[in-house]
């Protein structure tokens, strides 16, 4: 996909990277590929509940990453990994995993997203991957920790 001289920046799926994303020439966003961590749902801790459900939470990563990375004319698209790592496989999207719903609404909006395996994964999320790949063919980023050495 790239060679020695492509970065690859690993980061929390936050206003400010968003931000800084959308401020890249793109000469520089033709020279990385970031891995987006889609982080949990943010927690209101006076009142102990979440600040917005689940799908709330996604549809604004979507909506910043559409913004911020998806390019501004048909030449200028380029692909972005996504780590599902802090998402929990349980937490469904009109009956849709969440991974699903994700990529599903990426495409809707032409951003290349490339899902992150990893073999912590559960099986729920390895078959969505799974069919991900075979619908988009774009390849996965492969995500190793230390313990996958052993």
């Amino acid at each position: 996909m790239f060679d020695f001289d492509h970065y690859v920046p690993v980061l929390k799926s936050k206003s400010a990277e968003y931000w800084a994303l959308r401020g890249l020439p793109n000469e520089i966003k033709a020279k990385i590929t970031p891995l987006m961590e889609i982080i949990p749902v943010p927690w209101d801790h006076e009142k102990n509940l979440p600040t917005k459900t689940f799908k709330k939470h996604l549809d604004d990563n979507i909506n910043k990453i559409e913004k911020s990375w998806g390019g501004r004319s048909l030449f200028d698209v380029y692909p972005i990994f996504f780590d599902f790592v802090y998402v929990n496989s349980e937490e469904c999207i009109d009956g849709l995993h969440p991974i699903k719903y994700f990529f599903d609404e990426l495409r809707k909006r032409g951003v290349l997203g490339i899902p992150t395996y990893s073999y912590d994964l559960d099986d729920k999320f390895k078959t969505e991957i799974k069919n991900i790949l075979k619908e988009d063919n774009r390849g996965i980023c492969l995500r190793l920790n230390n313990h996958d050495f052993n």
